[in-house]
């Protein structure tokens, strides 16, 4: 495997910490956090910022992307204020909706053994030393490799083409019944208006031959009665 095959398998997932600087508290945060979306994270983490616990891990959902949070003790603080604060860091991950679907459909259901591979990689980081932008603040997940995603696009453009193709076959095989329908009905048209003045032909002559029929009648009863009365 090459090296760019090994990267293609993991997704940069930014990371923002809260915690005691020599100046006081604040937020370090890794530069491709902008200012919404770090504002989402800071809205979404507060409880646990502010809770009494000072050892835990959370997976929150804030309006930006899924956030795995670590809680713990800081060792280390420069700013003697806080000696006597309890002070702790809050390491959060951030995973855009894209990231967070990479990693699931990678590492499985198991949400809780992720988060712990996640918090693992969060203890391990360096921690900064002022706030503000640091771009060492970024862990490396491994995730779905977006290779197979073109091919899953191509896949599914070949399935929409085949549909289309289909449909296209359909409606030519509809086409030409139609045009056979219409032939068919223009030979009845035709069929049927050669057929109309024969048929009224017929009925004149019917009509004449009843005519003549009864007038011969007529004619013939009004010679029997000449001959009788002549009798």
């Amino acid at each position: 495997m090459t090296q760019a095959d090994a990267l293609a398998l993991y997704t940069p997932v930014p990371v923002a910490i809260h915690m005691w600087f020599a100046d006081g508290a604040g937020w370090a945060y890794h530069p491709d956090l902008n200012d919404e979306v770090l504002e989402t994270i800071i809205r979404a983490v507060t409880p646990d910022l502010y809770s009494s616990e000072t050892e835990a891990g959370a997976l929150r959902f804030s309006e930006a992307g899924m956030l795995v949070v670590k809680k713990s003790r800081q060792a280390e603080c420069k700013d003697p204020r806080a000696q006597e604060r309890n002070p702790h860091l809050l390491r959060v991950a951030f995973f855009s909706p894209l990231a967070w679907d990479r990693c699931a459909r990678l590492n499985g259901s198991d949400e809780d053994h992720f988060c712990r591979g996640i918090s693992a990689q969060l203890a391990k980081l360096v921690l900064p030393l002022k706030r503000g932008p640091s771009d060492d603040l970024k862990i490396w997940v491994a995730a779905e490799t977006p290779q197979s995603l073109p091919m899953l696009a191509a896949a599914d453009d070949q399935t929409k083409e085949s549909e289309h193709q289909s449909a296209i076959e359909s409606l030519s095989r509809d086409n030409t019944q139609l045009k056979q329908d219409n032939s068919d009905l223009r030979r009845i048209n035709a069929h049927l208006r050669r057929a109309v003045p024969t048929t009224w032909q017929r009925l004149a002559a019917t009509a004449v031959i009843a005519m003549l029929t009864a007038i011969a009648t007529t004619a013939v009863l009004f010679l029997t009665g000449l001959l009788s009365v002549s009798r």
